[in-house]
């Protein structure tokens, strides 16, 4: 989907996989698809809102974390970027924790920084973790 300012997905809540380095550091990141060329620099701010908990744990805080990300001058049309939008620790997560994520793009905040001509598609938000094993042994532990 193309999106405008203020346009928002609240995304499918995802079950931390089982390889996962239980309490390790991620990473949020967005797929996004430019639309159109701009001869200078563009910029697109992405906002998550997010919040997790492993099983029989109390959820967490709700956490929210913007980043302008950068669109080159002279990007070509439909090229398709990914950018990071934060590295965060589960501290104490353990395999079968869900995390819940809102993504939404939002106004730029830097001055100076212009947003693209025409609004870019983002096709997902992804959490890339680190794994250390191929598995679990049960569906609650490693």
């Amino acid at each position: 989907p193309q999106w405008a300012v203020n346009d928002y997905n609240v995304c499918e809540a995802q079950e931390m996989i089982h390889c996962w380095k239980e309490g390790s550091e991620s990473q949020w990141h967005v797929h996004m698809v430019t639309n159109g060329l701009d001869a200078t620099d563009r910029w697109v701010n992405w906002e998550i809102e997010w919040f997790w908990g492993s099983l029989g744990t109390a959820i967490s805080a709700t956490t929210t974390t913007a980043t302008e990300c950068l669109i080159p001058a002279n990007t070509a049309t439909k090229t398709h970027l990914i950018f990071e939008i934060s590295r965060p620790t589960l501290t104490g997560g353990k395999i079968g924790a869900h995390v819940w994520a809102r993504l939404r793009r939002i106004a730029n905040t830097t001055p100076g920084r212009n947003a693209p001509t025409s609004n870019p598609w983002c096709s997902m938000l992804q959490m890339h973790v680190e794994c250390d094993t191929v598995g679990s042994r049960t569906t609650t532990a490693k």
